[in-house]
């Protein structure tokens, strides 16, 4: 069961385990997952805190599995004392429930499942209401994002928001715009959502005065901090 859902993790983050141990692959996905940021999860703080010693508990289940499972062709099964079963499920469960609590939100915050939703796929884009796009933006975590990844998301928004999509506008543009800071709303994004503004997915030009204004007023801050610029086109 840990396995399984660690190697889902992984499989969403686009690293597949492959014939990883089990040891490296729960860890992998555990440093994911506390990276995850969301709706009333829990921080780097004491609460965050039990999450890793929870992910100890999970981690020491390679051992025990190899010494007491049955799957090694074993003539005899190991003796297992009521106990030794309880501790070893109630060690699993505690790190299982914590994780898939933020599964959720990992998952949502994944740059090809939100860039489909943006910009759609043979079904077509997803309707965003109010509060969604700022929910998967957050999810996708953009300070920490790979620079490739937060340019891509933002030129899906950008061009969600060529279509008139008033809530991706509000929420993916106009509230970068109303924030100068880089951190938050890093340069690779605010680069993407420009370029995403004034080209279609077909690299059709949809270059109005509305579209263009709009990328200027994203971009502004990049262009006062030459660090940022020279950083974009190192990358």
């Amino acid at each position: 069961m840990i396995e399984a859902v660690a190697k889902v993790v992984l499989d969403l983050n686009g690293a597949p385990s492959g014939g990883a141990d089990f040891d490296p692959t729960v860890k992998r996905a555990h440093d994911l997952l506390a990276a995850q940021p969301g709706h009333e999860l829990a921080h780097p703080s004491p609460f965050g805190n039990l999450a890793t010693q929870a992910s100890k508990m999970a981690v020491s289940m390679s051992a025990i599995r190899n010494n007491y499972g049955g799957g090694h062709g074993r003539a005899r099964q190991p003796e297992l004392q009521a106990e030794m079963l309880d501790l070893a499920m109630d060690g699993s469960l505690l790190w299982v429930r914590w994780a898939v609590r933020r599964l959720g939100y990992f998952a949502q915050g994944r740059p090809e499942t939100l860039i489909r939703d943006l910009v759609g796929d043979p079904t077509g884009p997803i309707s965003f209401s109010a509060g969604d796009l700022t929910s998967r933006l957050q999810s996708a975590n953009l300070p920490r994002s790979d620079p490739r990844h937060s340019r891509s998301i933002g030129i899906a928004v950008g061009q969600r928001t060529a279509q008139e999509t008033f809530n991706v506008r509000i929420e993916g543009v106009n509230a970068a715009s109303a924030d100068n800071d880089l951190e938050h709303w890093p340069a690779a994004y605010r680069l993407g959502v420009a370029s995403g503004l004034l080209f279609s997915p077909d690299e059709i030009p949809t270059t109005t005065a509305l579209n263009l204004r709009l990328a200027l007023r994203i971009y502004l801050p990049v262009t006062d901090a030459p660090d940022e610029i020279a950083k974009l086109l190192g990358a």
